[in-house]
């Protein structure tokens, strides 16, 4: 009688990319039902990748990529952004000229981000042929949704993250 012992590396791998394949599985079906709906791809929110407007990509880069963005004309745009290792993030609407700065160090928005969506907006229009001249400049509004800067207690982070793993968890065992 023989036995097969099997190769650990292997085993390994199959198990990592099982969890991996899994973990897309879970997170597209929770983007497509939860962020987006039933339309797939929504017409109303419209999203710029944090790579894109990276601190360390140069003005024209950001620039370009943001009224290629612009262009789309969706009414609601998320727009992360990781400075160092601290995410923020910016929530702004084209057609009612506000653009909502979230970050829990109440750092204000970059200038060079706020420069390359100051001249990225007036850009689309025109390449649109939307008319600039009732365009108004973006509101810039920084919410300072923290009390204070300092970290939130392991304790309290910890039963955070139990929470949102269960609702989570919750949602995906519903479909």
């Amino acid at each position: 009688m023989t036995f097969d012992i099997p190769n650990v590396p292997t085993l390994r791998n199959k198990c990592l990319s099982t969890v991996a394949e899994n973990f897309r599985n879970f997170k597209s079906k929770l983007t497509s039902r939860y962020i987006f709906g039933h339309l797939k791809r929504s017409d109303d929110y419209g999203f710029i990748d944090p790579q894109d407007i990276h601190e360390s990509n140069d003005f024209d880069h950001i620039n370009m990529r943001m009224i290629s963005s612009f262009r789309r004309g969706k009414k609601i745009y998320f727009l992360p952004y990781i400075s160092g290792r601290h995410w923020q993030l910016l929530v702004m609407s084209v057609q009612d000229n506000y653009a909502l700065w979230f970050c829990s160090l109440h750092r204000p928005p970059p200038t060079q981000l706020r420069q390359a969506i100051d001249c990225s907006i007036p850009a689309s229009m025109m390449m649109d042929v939307r008319s600039i001249v009732k365009s108004r400049k973006i509101a810039w509004i920084s919410l300072k949704r923290f009390k204070t800067t300092t970290p939130v207690p392991e304790k309290s982070l910890l039963f955070i993250r139990n929470a949102a793993a269960k609702y989570i968890v919750r949602l995906y065992n519903s479909s």
